[in-house]
């Protein structure tokens, strides 16, 4: 800086790494590497999430990103950090193994005892005595313990937990070592804290099945702040870097182009093979191997168009029976037809005993004037369907039962999708949900979409000529293939 003095320009240097923990995390990196960091924007992302945890703005993180791009490291300035800001705080290091959560609290250790640290914290000094390989503890009762998934918790207590890599990947595939994980979360280290009304967890690492630490705790309706950082982005996202800033993500931009470019993520897929590559690098950890849908039979439409601009609009619903936290899901799809092609134009996809669900039901069909009405037999679905007939809908109610198993019905509608007559919206609420479902089925938690878009696929196929039927305003038929003089209750 120009005109200042040196010692004037160390002491704006120390504030700024005082007061960023972004900033502190360029020193971090330069202590533990020797080299400086190669910046990106979700670098910046990551760091204001931690910021906001550390005033208490959030008390659960989750930030899943692709393995080699430097978690750890940003996990070791945190707790540095943290520790700076207040040297009492206690934190628990939780890996799959012992060997590499010491690893994690050696890169905090290395970088509190370096002088530039403690030319910007000096009030965090390690305890003599205290300084053991798998702990260490500050001179005013602060400790950072690295602990292995299934080790002994018992006796210690924390204020912040970080969980980084729970599972080895091979053990996340099978179901008996992810019940012992989740279940070492649940028994042990969630009964660590000392203070529970300001507990912190943190989770970092990339994803490894549908069903792993992550799946889990987010199905379990507690909240969550979670940043996912795929290593290609799957669609566009606005993602704050704090201080007023944003950094908008174009679908297709590559995470770290630097240090990640397209063509070593090209080799990655080819190495991995399409569902480890989904899991690891795409935090998608649903693509499965026995994926029937092709994403790309979909073409997308820009903007949903008026009622009026449809020539049929049809409604299939899924329903679930109860809304409890264990419930399936209840699915309701709107399509609408014109000139030969089909569009998504809405979906319901929510947890409703059967009261909201018939009300839902009821609403949504008057909403978009549905001119078909299907439900799902089985289950529920006989008694919505009778409840539907008796408010006497306007158009087609049926409550067709389904005949197969739901891998033979989807499979046997494959090559209709295959037409590229089904359009989805280029953006929407539910969008990634839905496409999440569809690539992880049948091995996928959840199939409550699948079952209502093959009925509804089942139903445009089987009547089409009904789907080509034009009524006018009385009532009768005026499409130029079938004529007839039957007419039908309409809106």
């Amino acid at each position: 800086m120009n005109g200042f003095s040196p010692a004037l320009v160390a002491a704006l240097l120390n504030e700024t790494c005082r007061r960023s923990l972004f900033h502190f995390h360029l020193l971090g990196f330069q202590i533990l590497n020797g080299f400086p960091l190669k910046q990106a924007p979700y670098i910046e992302a990551v760091c204001y999430r931690f910021e906001r945890l550390l005033r208490g703005e959030m008390s659960r993180l989750i930030n899943t990103m692709p393995p080699r791009l430097g978690k750890s490291e940003l996990t070791a300035s945190f707790v540095a950090f943290a520790l700076g800001h207040d040297p009492t705080s206690k934190f628990m290091l939780v890996s799959y193994g012992l060997e590499l959560s010491t690893a994690n609290l050696d890169k905090v250790r290395t970088i509190i005892r370096d002088p530039r640290y403690q030319a910007i914290f000096p009030g965090v000094k390690i305890k003599s005595g205290k300084n053991k390989r798998h702990h260490f503890e500050t001179t005013v009762g602060g400790e950072v313990r690295a602990i292995s998934t299934g080790g002994v918790v018992t006796g210690f207590g924390t204020h912040f937990l970080i969980i980084d890599d729970l599972l080895k990947a091979d053990e996340a595939l099978t179901l008996a070592g992810r019940e012992a994980a989740i279940r070492f979360y649940k028994n042990s280290l969630l009964s660590r804290f000392n203070d529970p009304a300001s507990a912190r967890i943190v989770i970092v690492g990339q994803r490894l099945h549908e069903d792993d630490i992550v799946g889990h705790v987010k199905g379990l309706g507690v909240r969550w702040d979670h940043i996912n950082l795929p290593a290609i982005a799957e669609h566009d996202e606005i993602i704050p870097l704090g201080r007023g800033r944003m950094w908008t993500r174009r679908k297709g931009d590559l995470l770290h182009p630097e240090h990640m470019p397209g063509w070593v993520l090209k080799e990655k897929l080819l190495e991995y093979g399409p569902r480890y590559y989904a899991a690891q690098y795409q935090q998608n950890p649903a693509v499965s191997e026995s994926c029937l849908v092709d994403l790309n039979w979909f073409p997308q439409y820009e903007k949903r168009k008026n009622r009026s601009y449809y020539h049929k609009i049809v409604q299939s619903w899924d329903p679930a029976i109860t809304e409890g936290v264990n419930s399936d899901y209840s699915v309701g799809m709107t399509w609408g037809y014109r000139d030969g092609h089909w569009y998504l134009l809405d979906l319901i996809r929510r947890k409703m005993d059967f009261p909201k669900l018939k009300a839902q039901v009821m609403a949504w069909h008057r909403l978009w004037k549905a001119d078909a009405l299907i439900i799902e037999g089985a289950s529920i679905g006989h008694a919505l369907w009778a409840e539907m007939k008796q408010e006497r809908l306007p158009g087609k109610i049926l409550c067709p039962t389904p005949i197969g198993s739901k891998f033979e019905r989807l499979a046997g509608r494959t090559a209709q999708l295959a037409t590229r007559k089904y359009h989805l919206p280029s953006s929407a609420p539910w969008l990634a949900d839905l496409r999440h479902e569809l690539t992880a089925f049948p091995e996928g938690r959840h199939d409550d979409q699948v079952d209502a878009l093959t009925q509804f696929l089942e139903f445009a196929f089987e009547r089409p000529s009904w789907v080509r039927a034009v009524y006018g305003r009385d009532g009768r038929r005026i499409d130029p293939i079938i004529r007839s003089s039957r007419s039908r209750p309409s809106y």
